[in-house]
């Protein structure tokens, strides 16, 4: 407002004694004045030379600014009063945008608050594999082995179908392909046979009225739509290539699932290995037993939160539990870097803890092939098979499957309907398989791997603890009940 109202008053002239007054030169403007053209031109700011006003008179600038003190004259203009009122807008300006973004800020910590509240709390440590909708299953007992071998696990699986994932996820392919089909059929049955009668209708009618009837064959043979189908000899040559695809890609995925399940597995021994080794060496420093036993733990945990593909703000108090506050105030970063920078403390903790040179040695050795493990597994989770096969097997198979309508119609007619969809559907699972396991963490119970592996270590500090009152127990990962 004051430097509005500075603007506003009127600009007497400057003078100079001794000089006559400065003629006053319009300055050339860009853009619409904000009150408005001024003088008898609709445009005045447009011209390069105005006429100068009279001497003594101001500058025509707006019309509000005809008011008192209007006579001119030798009255200096107070530019430390308009260069105070500049100050103070910008500076109220600055102010009320910090003050608009601060409530924005307000509002959206507010809302992000509520939807945090809105959500239902969470017991205990994330899930395993919460990321994907189709959990893996787990045979903790001698009697899931045995159902899994009855004979009768054929009708049980063919009366599961509706409910498998394979079919959910890829029942857009499969109505695509049952569109494809069900189009070819109404070609063939609909389109073609409707049109061969309009031809024949018509040719018969140019027959009667054009008395020699030898155009009627040809006039038929003119309207006549073609059959849409395809002879079955390509797809029985393609077939076999189709196939090998299929199945190098299925075995280098179980080839990457099964090392996934090695690398997790050797991780847990080891981890349980240097933790009966501290158990072992240190029964006499109980302070730092419990510091590498936490530092244990907090690896596992830091493991699987990355493998698992959990949120790093959520999980990072959860991995940081079981370390004293010394150690948990030092791991500050996140991802495969926590897990290193828990195995660096957990070095310097063996080094500290006064064992001798060979078992500490044989300790941080154990330590370093650790690392090595979890650098393998965030590679088997990172670099997946080369994506120049897996698209060559993805454009083969819909391309194959996409033209099978048009060799299965001469062969078995509208039963096409049923043949071709389930044709795509073994053939696209056995795709959809070979995707699913290609990372392995997604078809492997981590959290039960590592898990069982942070249970050993409990029961370590339960033996050597008092008589009937089982040491200090660490708590355990719990496992969210999936719903199939």
């Amino acid at each position: 407002m004051a430097l509005t109202s500075a603007f506003a008053a009127p600009l007497p002239q400057l003078s100079l004694p001794g000089r006559p007054p400065p003629r006053w030169r319009t300055p050339r403007r860009v853009g619409r004045p904000p009150c408005g053209p001024v003088g008898p031109a609709a445009r005045p700011w447009r011209r390069r030379t105005p006429a100068p006003p009279p001497t003594g008179a101001r500058p025509p600038t707006c019309a509000a600014a005809g008011s008192a003190g209007d006579s001119g004259g030798g009255v200096p203009l107070d530019l430390p009063a308009l260069a105070a009122a500049v100050a103070a807008t910008a500076a109220a300006e600055r102010q009320r945008r910090h003050e608009a973004a601060a409530a924005a800020a307000a509002a959206a910590a507010a809302s992000a608050a509520a939807a945090a509240a809105a959500r239902p709390a969470r017991r205990g440590p994330p899930a395993a594999n919460t990321y994907t909708r189709y959990p893996p299953t787990v045979f903790r007992t001698l009697a899931r082995w045995e159902r899994h071998r009855q004979p009768v696990r054929y009708a049980r699986h063919v009366l599961s179908m509706a409910r498998s994932g394979v079919v959910r996820r890829t029942r857009t392919p499969l109505a695509f392909l049952t569109a494809v089909a069900a189009a070819v059929l109404a070609y063939n049955e609909l389109l073609v046979p409707a049109v061969a009668r309009r031809a024949a209708a018509a040719a018969a009618a140019a027959a009667a009225a054009a008395a020699p009837g030898a155009g009627a064959g040809a006039a038929t043979a003119a309207w006549a739509l073609p059959v849409a189908s395809l002879p079955l000899s390509p797809f029985t040559l393609t077939a076999g290539a189709l196939g090998l695809c299929l199945v190098f890609r299925t075995n280098a995925s179980y080839g990457r699932w099964y090392e996934a399940c090695r690398q997790l597995g050797a991780l847990g021994r080891m981890a349980v290995n240097v933790g009966r080794q501290a158990g072992a060496w240190l029964a006499t420093a109980p302070a730092c037993r419990d510091r590498i036993d936490g530092l244990l733990v907090a690896f596992l945990r830091s493991v699987a939160a990355d493998l698992c593909r959990y949120d790093v703000e959520e999980t990072h108090a959860y991995v940081t539990a079981p370390l004293v506050p010394a150690d948990a105030a030092r791991i500050r970063a996140h991802g495969p870097t926590r897990s290193a920078l828990i195995l660096y403390v957990l070095s310097e903790a063996i080094v500290r803890s006064g064992l001798t040179e060979k078992r500490a040695v044989t300790m941080d050795t154990v330590v370093g092939e650790m690392l090595s493990t979890a650098g393998s597994c965030g590679r088997i989770g990172s670099i997946p098979i080369p994506l120049s096969y897996s698209r060559h097997t993805s454009r083969f198979l819909a391309v194959w499957l996409t033209a099978l309508p048009l060799a299965l119609y001469p062969q078995v007619g509208g039963a096409m309907l049923v043949v071709a969809p389930v044709i795509g559907f073994f053939l696209l699972g056995l795709d959809d398989i070979g995707v699913r396991i290609e990372e392995g963490w997604n078809q492997l119970p981590v959290d039960y791997i590592l898990g069982s592996a942070e249970t050993i270590i409990g029961a370590f500090r339960e033996a050597d603890g008092p008589p009937g009152r089982g040491g200090t127990r660490l708590r355990r990962p719990t496992r969210r009940r999936f719903q199939r």
